[in-house]
């Protein structure tokens, strides 16, 4: 399908009325992803909301996901046309001309798309520590987790400007119910195998206080389960459930518990403040720290946990997670903010069309020197960085 590439500007310079930007490629998920679970993964997913978003409040004209997958595929989920490949070589030959170029995670896999699909602008955004990617390719915009980045990031020289972007869920999917007996102190959620959720910390914290009780949700190692057994405390374990079951478990739970560390804002902190669960987040986490805010929840060091449960447990802690996250973090939100971040960098671009990316001698020269020592000291930077 032929899409329509807009070359007007964003703005209308006379009458000050915004206009499309045009159309929009995500590409969205760097690893092949089966095509029976792609409907249910695509629903609720934060950034299709958010695209959904920019297409009602007319950012956009057309929006599309790119997914790799074992067998090709096409639907519409939340307005976006989510497109299946089978292998990224296919994906690469199917490019053609788009407005807004979105990568999201890891660059290697999408590196021959990257250089044959021409664009207005291209924007990246690492959900992870990267930052930039190390097979180097100059952006337009990188997005962020947390506003502590965007100097450092900048810094990098990976694009002409660095934004924090708002994250999001379906209010619709997770949302307070009433009458519900809570029956957890804690609720966390994650794979366990996942060194970045930082499990150990609760293990710390039930042993520290064993009289709280806690709801454990994702896939289990054995090592981890033990351990947590061992501390005495009332914990149940859920391996899997879907998000009806899960938004029903968050409603019984009186703190949403996310101790990560090297992680880019989990999805899960939204979700919680969704439902209407307080949100108790480490302060050492790489990205997220902006969603916490006097009505959402409470960020706080490892060594102030146990303290901080209590404080929200006994209702010392005045918040109203639901009402924080609709005021702030909701999808006509974040849409709007992402839709702004957009319009801005595509007034700085200088291309009126769609135009191939850098060549390899230009990336090449662009390429900055020490790029993976200047990486590292970028977020080990960020990490001293204490909250405001």
């Amino acid at each position: 399908m032929d899409i329509e590439v807009r070359t007007d500007s964003s703005h209308d310079a006379a009458s000050g009325a915004k206009k499309s930007l045009g159309s929009l490629t995500l590409l969205a998920y760097y690893n092949p992803y089966p095509s029976a679970r792609i409907h249910h993964y695509c629903n609720g997913q934060w950034y299709l909301l958010v695209l959904e978003q920019l297409l009602k409040q007319g950012f956009l004209d057309h929006a599309e996901a790119w997914f790799v997958s074992d067998q090709p595929m096409e639907f519409v989920e939340h307005g976006v046309t989510v497109r299946c490949f089978e292998n990224f070589e296919l994906m690469a030959a199917a490019s053609r001309g788009t407005d807004v170029l979105w990568v999201r995670g890891k660059c290697k896999p999408y590196l021959d798309v990257l250089r044959r699909m021409p664009a207005r602008m291209s924007v990246y955004y690492p959900a992870s520590k990267r930052f930039l990617s190390r097979e180097w390719n100059h952006f337009d915009a990188v997005l962020v987790d947390d506003v502590r980045q965007i100097d450092p990031v900048t810094r990098l020289g990976a694009a002409r400007s660095v934004h924090r972007v708002i994250k999001t869920t379906d209010p619709q999917i997770y949302r307070p119910i009433d009458g519900v007996e809570k029956l957890y102190d804690l609720c966390m959620i994650g794979g366990m195998q996942i060194s970045r959720k930082n499990f150990p910390a609760l293990v710390r914290v039930l042993r520290a206080d064993s009289t709280l009780s806690a709801v454990v949700v994702g896939k289990q190692t054995p090592t981890l389960v033990a351990e947590l057994k061992a501390t005495g405390a009332d914990i149940r374990f859920i391996e899997f459930c879907d998000r009806e079951e899960l938004n029903h478990v968050m409603n019984q739970s009186r703190i949403g518990f996310v101790p990560s560390l090297m992680d880019a804002a989990p999805r899960v902190i939204l979700e919680f403040m969704s439902a209407g669960v307080p949100v108790l987040l480490n302060s050492a986490i790489l990205g997220g720290r902006d969603y916490i805010t006097q009505e959402t929840g409470v960020l706080a060091a490892e060594g102030d946990f146990v303290r901080t449960i209590h404080r929200i447990r006994d209702n010392a802690v005045n918040v109203n997670p639901r009402k924080g996250f609709v005021d702030n973090f909701s999808p006509a939100r974040a849409g709007k903010h992402l839709g702004t971040v957009l319009t801005q960098t595509m007034q700085l671009s200088s291309r009126p069309c769609p135009a191939p990316p850098p060549g390899f001698v230009r990336r090449l020269l662009s390429r900055p020197i020490l790029l993976r020592r200047k990486l590292a000291r970028c977020w080990q930077e960020i990490e001293r960085i204490t909250p405001g």
